[in-house]
Parts: C-alpha cells; structure tokens; sequence
C-alpha cells in the first residue's frame, strides 16, 4: 500500500479495477478454463521459485563476505539477507517474466496432451486454438504485471536496487560523471556522503549563455538543499561552502540572475556541514566533530584562504632569509591584484539536478519511468553513449510486452505441433527457440550501440523478423 499511496492516485485506481475485473471474470468463467488457468499459476510458481531460489542460494553464498561487513549478530544477517533478496524480487521478475512466462505455458499445454486432455478437447469440438487461450490471456496478464512493476515498484526502490551487497545505504560514493542541468550548467564532484546529501570537492562550470561569460566556482563540498526542507530560506539547489568564483561577481550581476546564483552569509538555517576527517587526526570508529566556521573565523585565514596565485606570491610566502628585503608588499598586492580570494564564501546555486541525479550509476535509467526517461531525453543532461543506451533500452521497454507475446506465439507451435512429444524435449525447444530469440535482442542492440543502426530500428527489426516466423509456425497447430 506505501508503493501505490507513492504511486498516485492513478495506481490506487487501477488496482482497484484490475481485482473487479479478475473477479467479473472468474465469476463467467468456464469449468476447462478455470483448469489452464490453474495449470497456469502452478506451472508459473514452480518455475519461478525454482529459477529464482537457486539464483539466491548461489548469489548468497558468493556474496555472504559482503553481507557479514553490515551485520554484527546472525540474526541481523539473515535480515539484511532478507531484505535484499525481497527487494530485488522486483528487478528479478522484470528480467524473468517473458522467459517464465513462456515456461509455464509450455509446461501447461504439454501436461495438457500429457494427460489426454487434449484429444478430449479435440473430440468434443473444441479447436486446439480455443483450449489454449486461457494459456494466451494469462501470458498477458503476467506482461501487465510486468508493465506495473517496471512504472511502479521499480522505480520507487530504485535507489536500494543499484546498491551493491555490503551497501547499506550510508557509505560515501564516488562520483565520477560529470553532469548537466536544464541551463547546461556543468556539476562535478569527488565523493557523496548519502546521509547528509554532500559532494566534496564540488565544482561548477556556468557556460557564457547563461550570465555573459564562464564563471568557475569551486568548493570544499556542496549539500543538496531540497524544495522542502524545512528551514532553509533557499531551496532546490546546492549550497557551495568555502567556495572560490572566477571571475569574481558583484552583487549587482547576483541580482540580475533571477535566483540563480546567491551569496549565502547566514548558514544558520541550512543543514550543518560535513564532517571531514583529516588523515591521523582519528582512530578508527572515533567519531568526528564538524568544524565550527565561528571558531574557525576567530583564528583567522588558514593557509586555504590566502593561496599565492603567482610566482611573486609564492616567493613572498616562503620563510624570510637574511639579507634580503621583506617581500610582504609584493605578496599584498599580488593578492589584492587577483581578487580571487576576495570572492570566497558560501554560495547557493538553484539547479534541477538532486542529489540522486549526481550519484546515479551509469544504468540509472533501468530503474526510472518511461516518463522520466522521455524527460531526460529531451533535456540536456544527457549525451553522448549515454543517450543512445537510453534510446535503445526506452524502444525495448515499449515493445516488450509486444515481444513477450511474440516469444510465446513463436514456442506454442513447436508443442503443439508434435502431438506426444516428451515434455522435457518440449521444454528444450522452447529454451532453445528463447536462446535464439533474445540473442537477436541483444545483437541488434550491440549494432544500434555502435551507431550501425538507429534506435527504433533496433527495437522494432527483431519484432518484425520473429513476427512473421511466428505467424508461419502458427499454421503448424493441430487443430
């Protein structure tokens, strides 16, 4: 219920008449279709559970290095185990549900000839075509399950879907991709800390489109200030502490910026700033204390604060050594000269990027929307390979459903075109037609991945090509 209250109103709604409707249905439903129907669910469960647990018993085992590093007792492993593999259940059954979805039919429709049930039909007047479309709405229904899932559940664990085994959602990570807003500012950072919503070494590229000219803005790290936060007065953006501008700007060229880049003097009201631990100053597990810009203000500039920018300045800085003048002048106005330092501070700058769009992974887009891919695409954020593997895994996704039945329209002939065919031997063809099938997926991807072919003609060549085998293996029937 907390997936579908995030989901909308709209998934509220549709889950309501989806069980009307399964319900309006089962209550007309006939007695031999309420049987595949049944054979259906059995066959679907056991291959799921037989698939899916033998991937989680040999992924545990691989991984319980990993698992151990979150857990203290053995009770709270085989939670942490617990939720993970839960969790992922998600991701697992919008890869497996077209192969298992085939599966079960095979399965159904061959124990169904196994048991003679079949021939009976046949004799009582009922085509092979009729007796097998509960088969064909169930295949269905499972593709509509897998639509929900991948617009809905995925999409709301997404961000515990890309974490690794002994990730437990607290740890730094790195953050090596550079990335573009709405305004084609550049954001780049070193490292995010997920509990407070930090990147260090935060730097900012403001192209001449924007305010005239490049502005370069370089911090000690950047806190991602949500729209509703509760005390901050700016929000939706990055507040830049101990940060550097150059050029320096006036405060008249801030107020022309309708908002976008803001001089921050009171940092009362946002979040405090990470805590930086230097090397040797702590032992292990110690905690560390924040650093106080008070305290650090009534000791005066560090060494940061006033840093030579030429080759005078450097040489002014250095220890002063008998018989030479005192360079302290030079170093003043070469200083002054600059101005650089003169613009440090802590800024705010008003961005479309979150703190999630920064820290995604480069397969970020298997876990979003259609409709926020459609969105990304037409942004600016976006380029490069990038883009393409968005463009490639957007088509699929449309047409999966499309293909899920064209694997089953392709697999059903080859069962019920050898009538008394061994049930193993049914399966095997079907494993192997599905072999076929999704290396034709993959081959014209790896061809649309390297620019040979366009995106929708990667999406759409298999379904053409399987179409029409399909359609010429389904006169095989015996009717």
């Amino acid at each position: 219920m907390e997936i579908l209250r995030a989901s909308g109103p709209w998934a509220i709604a549709a889950t309501i008449v989806l069980a009307a409707l399964v319900w309006w249905v089962g209550a007309r439903m006939r007695i031999l279709d309420r049987q595949r129907y049944w054979a259906f669910i059995k066959a679907y469960v056991i291959c799921y559970v037989s698939l899916v647990g033998l991937y989680v018993i040999i992924d545990a085992f691989s991984n319980l290095d990993e698992f151990a590093k979150r857990a203290d007792t053995s009770v709270e492993l085989f939670r942490i185990m617990g939720r993970y593999y839960l969790v992922h259940q998600s991701e697992i059954f919008d890869r497996l549900c077209g192969v298992i979805g085939m599966m079960a039919a095979i399965f159904t429709v061959t124990w169904m000839q196994r048991n003679n049930e079949h021939l009976a039909m046949l004799a009582a007047g009922i085509s092979t075509h009729r007796a097998i479309i509960p088969v064909m709405i169930s295949s269905v229904i499972v593709s509509t399950f897998a639509i929900g899932n991948q617009e809905v559940v995925i999409p709301y664990l997404g961000e515990e879907l890309s974490r690794s085994h002994q990730d437990d959602g607290l740890q730094r990570v790195n953050v090596v991709s550079t990335r573009y807003d709405e305004r084609k500012i550049m954001l780049l950072g070193k490292s995010a800390d997920r509990a407070t919503r930090t990147i260090t070494k935060f730097d900012v590229t403001i192209p001449p489109e924007v305010l005239g000219k490049f502005y370069v803005i370089v911090g000690t790290q950047a806190t991602y200030i949500p729209s509703d936060h509760p005390t901050a007065p700016l929000k939706g953006g990055w507040l830049i502490r101990e940060a550097r501008m150059d050029p320096p700007m006036d405060e008249q060229m801030m107020r022309n910026s309708e908002g976008l880049l803001t001089r921050v003097v009171d940092l009362d009201s946002y979040p405090t700033p990470l805590e930086v631990p230097t090397a040797g100053s702590r032992k292990p597990g110690t905690p560390t204390m924040a650093v106080d810009p008070a305290s650090e203000a009534d000791q005066g500039p560090s060494d940061d604060a006033i840093l030579p920018h030429s080759e005078i300045a450097c040489f002014a800085s250095a220890p002063p050594m008998p018989m030479v003048v005192g360079l302290a002048p030079w170093r003043a106005h070469v200083l002054l000269d600059r101005r650089l330092d003169l613009a440090r501070g802590a800024y705010f700058l008003r961005s479309t990027l979150t703190f999630q769009a920064m820290i995604r992974k480069a397969n970020w887009y298997q876990y979003a929307t259609t409709l926020d891919l459609l969105r990304s695409l037409a942004g600016p954020t976006l380029e490069g390979t990038q883009r393409m593997d968005v463009e490639i895994f957007l088509h699929q996704r449309l047409l999966r459903p499309v293909l899920s039945m064209a694997l089953l329209f392709m697999t059903l002939p080859l069962v019920l075109g050898g009538y008394g065919r061994n049930m193993f031997i049914n399966l095997g063809l079907a494993l192997g037609n599905s072999a076929i099938f999704y290396g034709g997926l993959l081959f014209f991807g790896y061809l649309s991945s390297f620019e040979m072919i366009n995106p929708p003609m990667a999406a759409w060549a298999p379904l053409m090509g399987f179409g029409m085998i399909a359609t010429l293996r389904w006169g095989q029937i015996r009717t």
